[in-house]
């Protein structure tokens, strides 16, 4: 499994928590929502997107990190709020919107592009480093509760 798969893994993971917490909002589910978001975030802007600062791809990877910036708040705003607020469901949609759109881009544009750019050595350490740096931040993130 290469950093695209494993990145794209998550991603289908956060697309059934979505749907799933659409469906019936739940205190778990959200806390793994927050929690995995967070340092699969924190696992790119450490490993993946500094790799990419130096290519043609950097535009999108700082889109991408501004949009990880937007969803960062409104996960945060989202946390604060009761499911029975009627606040609660138009925010948490407008986040899913964020989140789905953001990683379409990463899956189909980012990751298309950054295929080409590394050799399977830096593909590797990549994944290696997303890894850690997002075992890291879950430990971080964990604490911080």
């Amino acid at each position: 499994m290469d950093i695209f798969s494993t990145i794209k893994k998550d991603h289908d993971e956060f697309r059934k928590l979505f749907d799933k917490l659409t469906e019936k909002p739940s205190r778990g589910d959200f806390q793994k929502l927050y929690r995995d978001g967070a340092s699969h975030m924190a696992a790119e802007e450490r490993t993946l997107y500094p790799a990419l600062q130096d290519t043609e791809v950097r535009a999108l990877a700082l889109e991408a990190l501004e949009e990880h910036n937007v969803a960062r708040q409104e996960l945060q705003q989202i946390e604060q709020l009761s499911f029975k607020d009627e606040h609660w469901l138009p925010k948490f949609t407008v986040l899913c919107d964020l989140v789905r759109h953001h990683m379409g881009v990463e899956e189909k544009e980012i990751f298309a592009k950054a295929k080409k750019l590394f050799d399977q050595e830096q593909l590797d350490t990549l994944l290696k480093e997303f890894n850690a740096a997002k075992k890291e931040a879950v430990a971080e993130v964990s604490a911080s509760k």
